[in-house]
């Protein structure tokens, strides 16, 4: 009779994996395995990915223009200065305003940016700052980063599938290269015709179809309602939906208002939206019902500046707020 091989213990094989593979192997309840995550400081942003946008990985934040796509960069930046964490913004599309940063709260003095010329010089400054693992890296955006080839083309030549190509072969090295940062990859939505099989006008990514698959999670960002203030417009609220999530279940949607003037959140809009969702301020049509009053009020901006006017009021609902 042959004799029967024996096995290998979990703790005899883990010793062997780490002699032989110069790479992470341990069991799945180890504190390497575990996921770290670094908050944006927006609570209702945060909750809708779990806690905040974990470590090592890739996050798309996709939308249209003036969506809020790079302040809710700004303010992971912001937080993850806080906790004395190196970060570094590549600004492809050289819209980096050192006011407007500090407005949100950035440490431009600590922030790190790097202005590229093409393409394939961004994505290899981004593996490199991953390779000496910074803590936040945001590239604004994907869209605006330019093949070399096609920079050195006339305007007549066609460039066909060249950022597609450019862009999965940096994903291939952007992937393992990220040990414990956080990737954020700003990038637009552009609008095609539908198929036969894909009616009606359809929103893509410029890129390719590499960047769906390598991202741990996709938001999408768009702008929703204007705020007021004295029949002015004085910021806008940011409506974010979470399309894709590996480490978080998706679809998560949350409402940001941001204050133009302070460049920082609205807290009473804020607390109207959770309000709302909590049923303590029921909405019919243009009429919101208060808590605790008779007549209602039409419209948000009546709303805001009706619990702006009583901070006592304000105090009330917001506690009830953050019971639930």
């Amino acid at each position: 009779m042959p004799k029967k091989e024996s096995k290998l213990d979990v703790n005899e094989l883990l010793e062997l994996a780490n002699k032989s593979f110069p790479c992470f192997t341990g069991v799945g309840s180890s504190p390497d395995a575990k996921l770290e995550r670094i908050a944006s400081g927006i609570n209702v942003f945060d909750k809708i990915v779990g806690g905040g946008l974990v470590r090592g990985r890739l996050h798309l934040f996709t939308g249209g223009f003036a969506s809020g796509k790079t302040y809710i960069s700004q303010k992971i930046i912001e937080n993850a200065q806080k906790e004395g964490g190196i970060c570094v913004y590549i600004d492809a599309e050289k819209r980096y305003d050192p006011e407007w940063f500090q407005l949100t709260g950035v440490e431009v003095d600590k922030l790190i940016i790097s202005r590229p010329t093409y393409g394939e010089q961004a994505l290899d400054l981004a593996i490199f700052y991953l390779k000496q693992n910074i803590d936040v890296l945001v590239i604004d955006s994907l869209a605006a980063l330019v093949p070399m080839q096609e920079d050195a083309d006339s305007m007549e030549q066609q460039s066909i599938g060249l950022q597609p190509r450019m862009f999965n072969k940096a994903f291939r090295k952007i992937i393992p290269a990220n040990n414990k940062t956080v990737l954020i990859a700003i990038n637009q939505q552009r609008q095609e015709i539908g198929t036969t099989y894909h009616r009606g006008i359809q929103k893509r990514m410029p890129g390719g179809e590499g960047q769906y698959y390598y991202a741990s999670s996709i938001i999408d960002v768009r702008r929703g309602e204007w705020i007021k203030q004295d029949k002015f417009k004085v910021g806008h609220e940011i409506d974010c939906v979470v399309s894709k999530c590996n480490f978080h279940p998706p679809f998560g949607q949350c409402v940001i208002p941001l204050r133009y003037d302070t460049g920082q959140i609205d807290n009473v809009t804020m607390i109207i939206n959770l309000a709302l969702d909590h049923n303590i301020i029921k909405k019919k049509g243009p009429w919101y019902y208060l808590d605790g009053e008779e007549k209602p009020r039409q419209g948000l901006e009546e709303v805001s500046q009706y619990y702006r006017d009583n901070e006592e009021k304000f105090r009330v609902i917001r506690d009830l707020v953050f019971q639930k």
